[in-house]
């Protein structure tokens, strides 16, 4: 018997952005939404650079939550959480876009209905 491997997800409210939003990236398991313990955050391949004022990643026991302040078109691209969970090593990725202020796009019609 082998027991299954551990799913993680990339919780993110939008697949995309305009210049200058906070954006929150949370990685959770897949089963039941629980925080994981991040070993590092990614972003297309490279560690995030901790060093950035925008870049917040916490909280300290499990690192399970990125922050970025203020997203600019530098900040597009495949984010990946690496975590540990229960001795196996899991990962998961979501790609995030960045588009320019003051640019309208075309959003999609809600409909609601009364009754």
């Amino acid at each position: 018997y082998q027991a299954s491997v551990p799913a993680v997800k990339i919780d993110l409210n939008s697949q995309g952005a305009i210049e200058g939003v906070n954006v929150l990236f949370t990685c959770l398991l897949s089963e039941n939404n629980r925080a994981v313990n991040v070993t590092r955050w990614e972003l297309d391949g490279h560690d995030l650079n901790q060093n950035d004022s925008r870049i917040t990643i916490g909280p300290p026991q499990t690192r399970h939550r990125l922050e970025i302040t203020s997203v600019s078109r530098s900040d597009t691209g495949l984010y990946r959480c690496i975590a540990d969970v229960s001795g196996v090593v899991v990962n998961a990725s979501k790609y995030f876009s960045v588009y320019p202020a003051g640019v309208t796009y075309p959003m999609p019609v809600t409909r609601a209905t009364v009754g």
